[in-house]
């Protein structure tokens, strides 16, 4: 175990442990738990982690010893799994009512090595605080372009990265800011995490995919349509269609970055000319733990690295930088006396914004490459994903060795 790793939660029957786990997660706010198999056998042949302010903390296991597979067998009662399926992957949901909050639980589970299976529980939590987009941290001009993005009458506006990066709550926020009594908002979720005034929310499953419900809202006289994810070639070309009919389509994508998008619907058999004509901007993000404010500490960096940052941003190195503080009684979260996470409260956005204007869209129909479309974008103001880190950091949100992933990139060396 690290010497991280807090005491173990009491052992007791599987359903008690399975709620004493989720309990757990919910009072140290994490955003996923994570179980399976500990390869260092050192207590435990069993590993628990908590996502907690965007990094995975262990937490001590050994209590899963005597009846891991009975606490997976409980999870998949809960989610509407399979028990007797140990070799294939599942997913599934459920609610749980702790501390007088219906929290969703998405579960995925999958076979893992030595009959131990994984699994994944995201905690999609309805109460709390409700973001707008000005909320975000973006840039004033970033603000800006979104807010026209948004307006549009038709097109498709793509927010993508990977799962677990707030996508979801920036479309709700986007949601928001754009429902009322004089616009039709319809959306195909899976699953519907939450119900907004003015917006027709649309569940997928297993009978009734993503594609067949865009097919369907062509009918609908809808404003703006939400197509919760392009998973593969018919959602693509339903989305696709969706905005060559006047419509203005939200949807997320799984990919590096913004301007990834494009290759990644060509890879989906969307032809060049159509994603010339109906993409109108596509907006990458990433969550990164976001220093407590009222613990963090300055610190006197590489003079080098300084430089470098100041050259890439033009800005004055003139500025009090800051890294992770000791923790105070506004950051520190404990389990059993033991601390689990301090010197960091929350996560921090960070954007990429790539904006299709009619120069964009010509270039992008003479499939010009996305190094190319870079280099062109840049020079009309966007920020890429490093510098947007670079930022936060220089404004004292985030440490630097929390982006170090997102920094150490071509552009950043270049």
């Amino acid at each position: 175990m690290s010497s991280g790793a807090v005491k173990p939660l009491n052992n007791s029957q599987a359903p008690d442990t399975v709620e004493k786990i989720l309990r757990v997660a919910v009072q140290l706010n994490a955003s996923d738990i994570h179980l399976g198999s500990n390869n260092l056998h050192n207590n435990s042949p069993y590993l628990l982690r908590l996502r907690i302010n965007g990094k995975l903390q262990e937490i001590e296991s050994s209590f899963l010893n005597s009846n891991y597979n009975e606490i997976i067998a409980r999870i998949k009662v809960l989610s509407k799994m399979d028990i007797t399926a140990h070799s294939i992957p599942q997913d599934g949901k459920f609610f749980y009512n702790i501390s007088n909050e219906d929290i969703n639980f998405r579960v995925n589970i999958v076979p893992g090595i030595n009959n131990i299976e994984e699994v994944c529980i995201r905690l999609v939590r309805n109460k709390g605080k409700e973001f707008t987009l000005d909320d975000m941290l973006m840039t004033e001009n970033m603000r800006k372009q979104v807010d026209l993005l948004i307006h549009q009458k038709s097109g498709i506006f793509i927010l993508n990265g990977p799962a677990g990066q707030g996508k979801t709550t920036t479309i709700y926020s986007i949601l928001k800011e754009l429902s009322g009594p004089d616009t039709k908002i319809i959306t195909a979720e899976d699953p519907v995490e939450k119900e907004m005034p003015y917006v027709t929310h649309n569940q997928v499953s297993n009978k009734v995919s993503f594609a067949d419900l865009g097919r369907g809202f062509m009918r609908q006289d809808a404003d703006i349509i939400f197509i919760g994810e392009i998973r593969d070639e018919d959602s693509a070309q339903s989305a696709q269609q969706l905005a060559q009919t006047g419509h203005l389509v939200l949807t997320t994508l799984h990919t590096r970055d913004s301007i990834g998008v494009i290759d990644r619907l060509q890879a989906l058999d969307i032809d060049t000319n159509s994603i010339a004509s109906t993409l109108i901007g596509s907006l990458a993000q990433r969550l990164v733990p976001a220093l407590c404010q009222e613990c963090k500490v300055p610190h006197e960096y590489d003079q080098e690295l300084l430089s470098h940052i100041n050259k890439i941003l033009n800005i004055p190195n003139e500025v009090t930088l800051y890294k992770k503080g000791p923790g105070c009684n506004k950051c520190t979260q404990h389990l059993n006396q033991q601390v689990v996470s301090k010197g960091t409260k929350g996560v921090v956005p960070i954007f990429e914004l790539f904006v299709v204007d009619n120069e964009m869209s010509e270039l992008i129909n003479l499939r010009k490459t996305k190094s190319e479309l870079y280099q062109i974008a840049k020079t009309k103001g966007m920020l890429t994903l490093s510098q947007e880190a670079l930022l936060r950091f220089y404004h004292g949100f985030i440490e630097f060795d929390a982006i170090k992933s997102y920094i150490y990139t071509p552009t950043f060396n270049n």
